[in-house]
């Protein structure tokens, strides 16, 4: 038989007594050390030591517990075999001895390492903070879960560089080209990554609980910090765009009013006599007439003149007050 031959043979009978159940082994060889391999194997390091891997790590010398065993898988999980986590320590001799005990599959896993996910975000919150229109704002930034993983697993790096995908979209989602370089300025990994940019703002709340229907006056309101673009929410930033406007639905003392919460007041109701302003050139004319519909600020509507029963289209620009475009 050739050496390559037998050395297979040696390594796989070596792997097999590795194996053998824990009763047999207690019986033949009453020295043996009972290794506990976990199921699942976690960490955020580069490499798995020998005491990631077991339960019972106690019983390894101080050197046993630091042997690396494997490399951490770089971008995704890994299963493997407890025969394949026999083979890879037969090249420890201190562990010729010991038995493996646990599941038939272990998988193999690498922990987002948040350093480098901060480090990235710090990167890229500076980029911000020297382009228009980000360094006029407060802004923060969030990675989602996709993003810290991708990012935790290129490992260390010195330096990024930032490229937008679409200027167009300023806070929320962004989407943007990140390049990640080492410490001799060497490209490691590019990726893209989409964090939700969030720029501080006051927006407004209002002060006291009013109910549908209640026109909102300025002293109804008050100013309170918020972050924009991290949710569906659609506050209110310019008080020009709630007061006079009526709410929709009941908002509380201290809520935040969101756009949806308010419609235009309602202007003219039926049978209203309202008044009309007609522009001819540098002529105007105002008349009145009576609403054959009601309707609310901007709406475009149906009066009659009453004196020549005449019907007309006109659009609400205040309090029974409308406009008619020839």
């Amino acid at each position: 038989m050739k050496t390559g031959g037998i050395m297979t043979v040696m390594m796989t009978l070596a792997v097999s007594l590795m194996l053998v159940d824990v009763v047999a082994a207690e019986v033949s060889a009453p020295q043996a050390r009972i290794l506990r391999i976990k199921t699942r194997v976690s960490t955020r390091n580069a490499e798995i030591k020998l005491s990631d891997m077991v339960d019972n790590a106690s019983i390894l010398t101080a050197d046993e517990a630091a042997y690396e065993v494997m490399q951490t898988p770089a971008e995704r999980d890994v299963t493997m075999s407890l025969v394949d986590v026999a083979y890879s320590l037969q090249r420890f001799p201190s562990l010729m001895d010991v038995r493996l005990r646990g599941s038939q599959q272990v998988t193999i896993a690498r922990l987002n390492d948040m350093r480098y996910v901060d480090q990235t975000k710090q990167q890229i919150l500076a980029y911000l903070s020297a382009n228009a229109p980000w360094k006029e704002w407060q802004i923060e930034l969030m990675f989602d879960a996709n993003d810290e993983n991708v990012i935790s697993r290129v490992g260390p790096f010195k330096r990024i560089e930032v490229m937008p995908f679409d200027t167009r979209g300023m806070i929320g989602v962004v989407d943007f080209h990140i390049s990640f370089y080492d410490k001799d300025d060497k490209l490691i990994k590019k990726m893209n990554l989409s964090p939700k940019i969030l720029r501080r703002a006051n927006a407004y709340v209002m002060r006291d609980t009013r109910g549908p229907g209640h026109v909102v006056q300025k002293s109804d309101l008050k100013i309170a910090p918020v972050w924009i673009g991290g949710d569906q929410n659609r506050y209110v930033t310019d008080e020009n765009d709630c007061v006079g406007k009526e709410l929709a639905r009941r908002v509380n003392a201290g809520d935040f009013i969101n756009q949806p919460d308010l419609v235009n007041p309602i202007c003219a109701k039926r049978g209203q006599m309202i008044w009309v302003t007609s522009k001819s050139g540098g002529l105007s004319v105002k008349l009145g007439v009576q609403a054959i519909q009601g309707g609310r600020l901007g709406d475009t509507i149906r009066a009659v003149n009453r004196s020549t029963r005449k019907e007309l289209n006109v659009v609400l620009t205040g309090d029974r007050e409308a406009v008619f475009k020839l």
